[in-house]
């Protein structure tokens, strides 16, 4: 289903870009909007899987506040979006709009990793529009979607991370193991230890994996430096609440905003 939402606080580059976030599971378009209040940008958020390309177009046109010259459609795919149907699609109606696929030499990102070519792209967008944010020279940046990811930025340099699967992942693995556990639906409710049934039992494993390491990655950061844990992503606000309701990271530190346009695309647009 596609999803239409309106994000503030977008840069002034929104008038002549749209930035196109293809994750995992999910792509995210992001455009200045027509019909949004105030000029907020306008992000639809569809599954291509399931969703056809020739509805997103048309609700593409219906809600985005497209200019007679042409615009620069900027792309990070990190999952296995067939993005050039999209370009066929809108050069029907747009044949002069030009299409820019991004990699990690187009972002402005010192990215210290053994290869960064082979490092996702949505991590290093997401410490950059993490940098260009939030102003702090060290930082713990974690995108919680389709995967988990934990990056450490530390003065203006994608230093690696960690990768864990996402909440949705992790609920799905459970069946598999055994057609007796349960696939969880609702992440929100954080139970006491230890659980005192199947359901609770798994909210615990989910609960003390995924903030015991992010616990350990900021705690062994804080050491050396002043460090801030940055949420974004889809399932942040379960990270935040989690966090809120028992603080293992002190609270004066995690940086946490639902409404702003989401780290990756703010990145996209601001993009040399």
């Amino acid at each position: 289903m596609i999803r239409l939402q309106f994000a503030e606080n977008a840069p002034s580059e929104t008038a002549h870009v749209i930035a196109v976030d293809a994750g995992n599971t999910n792509v995210k378009i992001a455009f200045p909007s027509r019909t949004a209040p105030e000029q907020k940008t306008g992000v639809l958020v569809f599954q291509p899987k399931i969703d056809p390309i020739a509805e997103v177009t048309e609700m593409l046109y219906r809600e985005a506040w497209f200019t007679e010259q042409p615009v620069s459609w900027r792309i990070a795919a990190t999952g296995d979006f067939p993005w050039q149907n999209l370009q066929a699609e809108i050069r029907q109606k747009r044949p002069d709009d030009r299409f820019e696929e991004i990699n990690y030499r187009s972002v402005p990102l010192r990215v210290a990793a053994d290869e960064p070519e082979k490092v996702g792209i949505d991590r290093i967008l997401a410490g950059y529009g993490a940098v260009l944010r939030y102003h702090l020279p060290a930082m713990l940046v974690v995108d919680a979607g389709s995967a988990i990811t934990a990056d450490v930025i530390s003065d203006g340099t994608f230093c690696g991370g960690a990768i864990l699967p996402g909440l949705q992942a992790m609920a799905e693995s459970y069946p598999r193991i055994s057609p007796k556990l349960p696939r969880l639906t609702s992440f929100a409710d954080m139970p006491d230890y230890p659980g005192k049934n199947t359901e609770d039992a798994i909210r615990c494993g989910f609960y003390g994996c995924i903030t015991g390491i992010l616990h350990q990655i900021f705690s062994h950061l804080a050491v050396e430096k002043d460090v801030y844990l940055i949420l974004t992503g889809g399932d942040a606000a379960t990270l935040c609440g989690w966090f809120e309701r028992r603080p293992l990271i002190p609270l004066n530190r995690i940086r946490f905003e639902p409404l702003p346009l989401p780290l990756i695309l703010e990145a996209i647009f601001r993009t040399p």
